[in-house]
């Protein structure tokens, strides 16, 4: 373990290191923003490369909410390297997917399935509805919000 001295001596190197790395990733983002078929191919209907990374991190999410890609294969009746090469959601697996992982269809695809502009606020009844009726969907199945809390 370095002594504590020597920790700040590092410091302004990691720093450096980190910043450069960091403006790197920004400038290659911005060139690729501009560059949409680079990012998101050319079958998809991204707005931006940042709307298309969040498609990527969509699919990531629902692949842990079913616990690793070859769970995640085995439940939605796909082969695992099929899985595998898929960068974000096919068309075609989106609503299996959105129903067996719990991720929205419009995080999984924002392309195809654009969030609803007509939204509104939930009486104070509604809400207290929707809760009671969310708890015991989840006590029914065992299932939480967070892959992260799941036991």
């Amino acid at each position: 373990m370095p002594q504590p001295d020597a920790r700040a001596e590092l410091a302004p190197t990691i720093a450096r290191h980190l910043n450069v790395t960091l403006a790197a990733s920004i400038a290659e983002a911005s060139a690729l923003e501009g560059s949409r078929a680079m990012v998101t191919g050319p079958r998809s209907g991204f707005a931006n490369a940042g709307e298309a990374i969040k498609a990527a991190l969509a699919l990531h999410r629902a692949v842990a909410a079913i616990g690793g890609p070859a769970r995640f294969a085995a439940r939605i009746g796909a082969e695992l390297t099929e899985i595998l090469a898929w960068t974000f959601c096919p068309a075609q697996h989106v609503e299996t997917v959105a129903a067996a992982s719990g991720v929205s269809r419009h995080d999984l695809r924002p392309d195809l399935y654009p969030r609803g502009a007509a939204t509104r606020d939930l009486t104070p009844e509604e809400a207290v509805a929707a809760y009671l009726r969310a708890g015991s969907y989840f006590a029914r199945t065992g299932r939480c919000l967070s892959a992260a809390e799941g036991h």
